[in-house]
């Protein structure tokens, strides 16, 4: 996965009008070129790294959610999903 594709995910995110995916590819597109080098684009690598990390701190987050906050964990379980549906697709295309 690239910047271009969380890119493309962000723009049929807008016309989806799809609020909460597009808070979690902005922050995922942000984190990226926070980790990029000055001046370089992220690698793949970078980025699945980026994903799993994120993806397993979302998990510890909903784990110590509190007990009577359905909404926070709801938020928190879409946010999950739509992780892990990017790290099947950077598997796949590793081995597509």
């Amino acid at each position: 996965m690239t910047i271009d594709t969380l890119r493309f995910e962000m723009v049929a995110a807008i016309k989806a009008r799809d609020k909460k995916k597009q808070e979690i590819i902005a922050e995922l597109t942000q984190k990226a070129k926070e980790a990029a080098f000055e001046g370089h684009t992220a690698l793949p690598d970078q980025i699945e790294r980026l994903i799993l990390a994120e993806c397993k701190r979302t998990k510890e987050c909903l784990l110590v959610a509190p007990a009577g906050r359905e909404d926070i964990k709801d938020q928190l379980r879409i946010k999950v999903a739509l992780l892990e549906e990017y790290l099947k697709r950077i598997e796949e295309e590793k081995h597509g």
